[in-house]
């Protein structure tokens, strides 16, 4: 992606927050807020409109919908599904052997699967992520990179074009990455295209991309593609999915793996052909 695109993306993201906040705003206002010319404001928003994001009204432009473009802290999504997460933290770190190189997306999930790896050996490990970095470099045994980056406060991830060149210049046996929304006709989706284009340079420049998501993204459709199905390698999950999303997996030969060790779940033997059991 050139730099021109990505910080259009970028500036197109943080024109949907504007919107988020002010409900709606005229070209003048987005342009004074952000800086650019009223140009470059049309053309965003003409973007932007195009995909059905927003919409002009008379005297401005606001969202069509903000259901898909609304982002909790890291510390609150932290807070839901916990247990889960652990569960599929775990269940993900045991399919990574020694002598890798893997990178890591920023997220609540992958903050679990990089807690899974600190024990370990003879790992290389780069992450967007500053909360992942510092969890890992406490192991000397771990040769752990930081791709560098804008920050996010909210998230502790890093993005943008520092981000984007060191990955581009990186290749790796694995990628583990979270998702903000798995759908059979979207397909991979996050909540941001900023950390969409970081994210997808990950799952470029690996051999592998192992995708970690709780039960709750099955059927969520975020702000950002990210990639078709077809780019997932495994999928690691706490709860079977619904069974189309179980056909679709099976036709596409993606290995589901759910790690769920209740009771009630760990008897369930025919969800789907070819889905694994992980106990924790």
């Amino acid at each position: 992606m050139s730099m021109f695109n990505a910080r259009s993306l970028v500036r197109q993201e943080k024109i949907v927050h504007i919107l988020m906040e002010l409900e709606r705003a005229s070209n003048q206002e987005l342009a004074a807020q952000l800086g650019v010319s009223n140009w470059t404001i049309r053309r965003d928003l003409a973007q932007l409109e195009e995909r059905q994001i927003v919409g002009r009204y008379h005297g401005g432009v606001a969202l069509v919908d903000t259901s898909f473009v609304k982002r909790d802290s890291f510390d609150h999504m932290a807070q839901d599904a916990a247990e889960a997460k652990a569960r599929i933290g775990q269940a993900a770190a045991r399919l990574l052997p020694v002598d890798q190189t893997i990178v890591l997306g920023g997220g609540t999930t992958t903050t679990e699967v990089a807690r899974h790896l600190k024990a370990r050996k003879h790992l290389r490990i780069m992450t967007n992520s500053l909360n992942i970095a510092m969890e890992l470099s406490q192991n000397s045994d771990l040769h752990v990179t930081c791709t560098g980056g804008s920050a996010d406060g909210d998230f502790y991830s890093l993005t943008g074009s520092v981000a984007e060149r060191a990955l581009s210049a990186h290749y790796f046996d694995v990628a583990v990455i979270g998702v903000g929304g798995i759908s059979v006709e979207a397909g991979l989706t996050v909540s941001s295209q900023s950390n969409a284009v970081v994210l997808s340079l990950m799952i470029e420049h690996a051999r592998r991309c192992i995708v970690v998501a709780d039960h709750s993204k099955f059927g969520k459709v975020g702000f950002a593609h990210l990639a078709p199905l077809n780019r997932i390698s495994t999928l690691v999950t706490d709860s079977a999915p619904e069974a189309l999303y179980c056909e679709e997996f099976r036709r596409l030969h993606i290995p589901l793996i759910v790690a769920d060790d209740r009771p009630d779940r760990s008897q369930m033997s025919k969800p789907a052909i070819g889905l694994l059991k992980s106990r924790s």
